[in-house]
């Protein structure tokens, strides 16, 4: 017989309905694309930019440099959760979308407040979030309520029948 503990590590929202090892397998490998296309994504809208602050300036330079640091804290903060960090707990992908959507107000927030100082940069990578924006936070709200099978429901049931038996 399997005590609650199994169940509950077994059943979690980061597991997969069928396998929990391919849903794992492809989170990493989209940690991985979303990883490279960032990097490429921030060097190709910021190498021409960079550029042009060298010769500018110091202000604009400063201003690079915090844009780069919050781009490579964004990459490090995704990666970490999409290999599985926090594979095992029910709360990944909740934990995930908290710490992506900050970023993407942020960079929301800089779009409005300071589209007049250096509106090309602000408005590139604005829309580098809000378009990841667009297509993953939706896809994993979905995700989330597809892990809640009638499988897991069942079991869930079961187990604290049994749970509950025990103490009549």
């Amino acid at each position: 017989m399997e005590d609650l503990n199994d169940t509950q590590r077994r059943g979690g929202f980061c597991d997969g309905i069928t396998s929990g090892q391919s849903v794992r397998g492809f989170l990493r490998f989209f940690a991985v694309v979303r990883v490279l296309i960032t990097i490429v994504a921030t060097g190709y809208i910021l190498s021409p930019l960079y550029l042009d602050a060298k010769t500018a300036n110091d202000e604009l330079l400063f201003f690079f440099h915090k844009e780069l640091a919050v781009a490579a804290i964004n990459i490090f903060i995704t990666s970490l959760l999409w290999t599985g960090a926090f594979a095992e707990t029910r709360s990944c992908l909740p934990v995930y979308t908290m710490t992506e959507v900050p970023f993407l107000l942020y960079a929301f927030v800089r779009m409005v407040l300071f589209i007049q100082i250096e509106g090309f940069m602000l408005i590139a990578i604005t829309v580098h979030y809000l378009i990841f924006c667009i297509f993953i936070i939706p896809l994993m709200v979905l995700r989330f309520y597809s892990f809640l099978s009638d499988r897991d429901i069942a079991r869930a049931k079961f187990v604290y029948g049994r749970v509950d038996d025990e103490f009549d």
